[in-house]
């Protein structure tokens, strides 16, 4: 008897409402929290944990598919065709990447530790059963990424056996499909006569001796 009168003075309401309110105090204080412990100025709030505001600092590695140049591509290919002797460059695809390579390694993880800027070797393939007019493109290590798409070597068989010399720069990464699979952008730089003869593309022999700076 001795609780009758409180619980007539406490309606069952009023003490809904007590726990409603003690329950959005308590969230409006985590996100608080959480806000403080874990917000980077550098984060845009719309993409908040995916896309970073700003670029990264320069000498830093690039995110897959996150990072392109802060000037743009056409920055970027300026900035390698003077450090390389370019002479013109265009854009192509790398096809194949996310098959792996004939000794097991694989083209996506090759892919995926490059820097956006990296510099690629561009090599005919004459021998290739699917395409005579292949070009396999691999890193400065030799790792394989890839070929050039079909069309895109079958203009480029033109301009090599004309004498032009091509490198491949890294432009931009993604991840595509159901599988997420990482593709590239790249740039196909050409090289001028005297570059291309420094870094060993001008002759018929063995490419495994070249060196890209």
């Amino acid at each position: 008897m001795r609780y009758a009168g409180w619980h007539h003075s406490h309606p069952i309401e009023a003490e809904l409402m007590d726990i409603v309110l003690l329950c959005a105090i308590t969230a409006i204080a985590i996100s608080v929290i959480a806000y403080v412990a874990f917000h980077n100025p550098d984060v845009d709030a719309s993409t908040a944990g995916v896309i970073p505001a700003q670029p990264p600092q320069a000498g830093r590695a690039m995110l897959p598919g996150f990072y392109e140049h802060p000037a743009g591509d056409d920055a970027l290919m300026d900035i390698a065709a003077e450090s390389l002797g370019g002479l013109g460059w265009f854009r192509s695809k790398i096809a194949g990447v996310s098959f792996r390579n004939e000794d097991g390694t694989s083209r996506q993880y090759a892919l995926i530790a490059l820097d956006i800027g990296a510099v690629l070797h561009i090599v005919p393939d004459p021998d290739n059963p699917k395409d005579e007019n292949a070009f396999a493109i691999y890193t400065k290590d030799w790792e394989q990424l890839g070929y050039l798409p079909r069309h895109t070597a079958e203009d480029m068989a033109g301009r090599w056996y004309n004498g032009e010399r091509y490198v491949g720069v890294l432009l931009k990464r993604d991840f595509v499909g159901e599988r997420m699979n990482c593709g590239a952008i790249i740039g196909l730089l050409q090289l001028s006569r005297v570059k291309a003869r420094e870094y060993g593309l001008l002759d018929d022999g063995d490419h495994s001796e070249t060196t890209l700076s």
